[in-house]
């Protein structure tokens, strides 16, 4: 008989209803795979706020009351809906590896400067070149058409 710990699970945490605060979480087993880490931008009637970040309270239970463990994140590419809050969130989780593409890597690189989050290793991966996230996720990135360059699927 399998549980749910034997089950993929797919967690939107941002980026569902509109094109910002993009942030899935794969699930499987007690390991989480993060893709995505962006901003979202206020409402007009949202006086006094400058951006939205992601709602982790979820990952945050989680890790501190189920003992999972991030094993990884995905940035897909450089628009601030998918890496701007890498220098708000990466400071209150553990440290674990994270891979983009050379320039998405630079454009999070520079998001998460003056931050608790600056130097954080970020792993460039390579169109078409299959690569391991932890014991039960891999990744093929290959390019795709956007309106920002070097962007991944």
């Amino acid at each position: 008989m399998s549980n749910n710990n034997d089950k993929l699970r797919i967690i939107p945490l941002g980026g569902m209803g509109s094109v910002t605060q993009n942030m899935f979480l794969y699930e499987y087993g007690n390991k989480v795979l993060i893709v995505d880490c962006g901003i979202g931008f206020p409402e007009n009637d949202m006086l006094g706020v400058d951006i939205l970040i992601p709602d982790v309270s979820y990952l945050e239970h989680l890790l501190e009351h189920q003992g999972r463990e991030i094993v990884g994140m995905i940035l897909t590419h450089g628009h601030d809906d998918h890496i701007a809050a890498t220098g708000y969130l990466l400071p209150e989780l553990p440290e674990f590896p994270i891979y983009a593409s050379a320039l998405t890597a630079g454009f999070a690189a520079n998001r998460m400067q003056e931050t608790e989050a600056e130097g954080r290793n970020i792993t460039v991966v390579k169109d078409r070149e299959t690569f391991k996230i932890g014991e039960h996720f891999e990744a093929t990135p290959f390019a795709v058409t956007h309106s920002v360059p070097d962007t991944k699927h």
